[in-house]
Formats: structure tokens, sequence, C-alpha cells
């Protein structure tokens, strides 16, 4: 969380936020600055590779150029179904104009989280929004992803909500309520 830009930033807009950081001078601060605006924020210094995100807690989790490594399976693990993870970090590239730790190569932000639904990614040329400048662009990339929340039984069929097993007349067509949805079971009479 660094010097709690981000944290605050929410905590401003309602959320209830708990930020880390390995810096114990960035979480001071960060705790100075959301006293001095009035916001709550628990701040904690921690490493995120020892971080304990816990089991279906959290309702977003954000990252903001910090090298993910192993983190998604805890991530994934942390977050509550249909939870999700905003992740924006400096791509591979950016290291041919500036020092760089990490960073993530072509769609490979995209596989860390491959079992949630992509909300959306870019990977684009452009200034980052905070720091020193010290060149005109960096590719940047995104990740907004959800975790899926378990399927709910049943189906629906105009407006209302049939049990698995259930069968629907439409015309002549006999449809059927299946775990994967809708399939067709047989004619009905005319």
């Amino acid at each position: 969380m660094g010097q709690g830009r981000n944290a605050i930033y929410l905590a401003q807009q309602g959320w209830q936020v708990t930020g880390f950081d390995l810096s114990e001078i960035g979480v001071k601060l960060a705790r100075e600055q959301a006293a001095k605006l009035q916001v709550s924020v628990t701040a904690v210094v921690a490493d995120a590779a020892a971080y304990d995100f816990g089991e279906a807690q959290w309702d977003l989790i954000v990252f903001s150029y910090v090298p993910l490594g192993d983190l998604a399976e805890r991530v994934e693990r942390g977050l509550k179904p249909g939870g999700i993870v905003l992740v924006e970090n400096f791509h591979r590239d950016t290291a041919k104009v500036r020092l760089l730790y990490g960073g993530f190569g072509d769609n490979e932000l995209l596989h860390a989280f491959h079992g949630f639904r992509v909300l959306h990614y870019e990977d684009v040329l452009t200034p980052q929004d905070w720091g020193v400048q010290l060149v005109d662009a960096n590719r940047i990339v995104r990740l907004a992803a959800q975790r899926p929340k378990p399927p709910t039984p049943g189906c629906t069929w105009e407006s209302k909500p049939y049990a698995e097993g259930e069968t629907v007349c439409w015309g002549i067509i006999r449809m059927a309520c299946r775990p994967q949805g809708w399939t067709r079971s047989g004619s009905c009479p005319h």
C-alpha cells in the first residue's frame, strides 16, 4: 500500500480498508494521512509473501505495482465468491527504459488468475500516475477479474424459476431444466 494513496481513496469512497506494506515508514505515513483526512484505514506492516489473506473474507483486493509471485492462489482463497482483484503493474518491456523489479510479459497477468472472469484487461503505453516520470510513457498492464460465484441451481423460463428436472413446453418442444441449463427433452402436444 506504500503511503496509502489507493487505500485512502477507497476509504473515502466508503470501503472498509485494510492495507499492508513492508515499509514501516510508508505505513506510518498512510496512517497519518488517513487521520488527517478523517478516514478509517487499517494499515499493517507486513510482507506480501507472508500476509494471510484468510478464507473468503475480502470483496476487493488491489495490487498496485506489487510483484505477484505465487500470491494468486492465496488471493483467490481470500476473496469472497464474486469478489474482485485489481492489478496494475509495469509490463516487463518497461525495464528497457527504467530500472524495474519484475513486471509482466505479454498476457502473463491474464494467466495469473486463469480461473477468474476477466472484467477488464489492458496493455497500454501511458505515463504512470505516481512518482518520478523518467520517460514520457511506460508500458502498463491492468486487470480487473472476478472470482466465480458457485452456480445457482435451477433454471428460469419467462421470469419463473424451475428446479432441476422440471420441464416446460415451448410450442411443441419440451425442455428440461438440467444442471447445465435447458435441454430439449421431447415434444409437447399441440
